[in-house]
């Protein structure tokens, strides 16, 4: 009767062994499935980031050809306003000069 128990035991704990090697493959096969998706998630980050990058890129350099332009048109602008004043200082010179006249 012993004997007939020990044989029970065996093919309890051989069953039981059985069914958590099962489970264990299950969960490395949940898991890797998990890394994969992961992986898929991360890779779209990356993509999405580096588009982002780019699209700074392409910003700051609008950005910067905007600043150029205004400075220019700045200048410009400066310069048009020294023409303004000196037509303004010649017209109070003539005017000066013609009511001496």
């Amino acid at each position: 009767k012993n004997n007939k128990s020990n044989k029970i035991g065996k093919q309890k704990q051989k069953l039981l062994s059985e069914l958590s090697k099962k489970e264990l493959i299950k969960k490395v096969k949940h898991l890797q499935d998990d890394l994969v998706s992961h992986e898929e998630a991360k890779q779209r980050l990356e993509h999405h980031f580096k588009n982002v990058s780019e699209n700074n890129l392409v910003l700051q350099g609008q950005i910067s050809e905007d600043t150029v332009r205004d400075k220019g048109k700045d200048v410009q602008l400066e310069a048009l306003r020294t023409e303004i004043d000196k037509h303004i200082e010649a017209q109070k010179k003539y005017k000066k000069i013609t009511k001496r006249c």
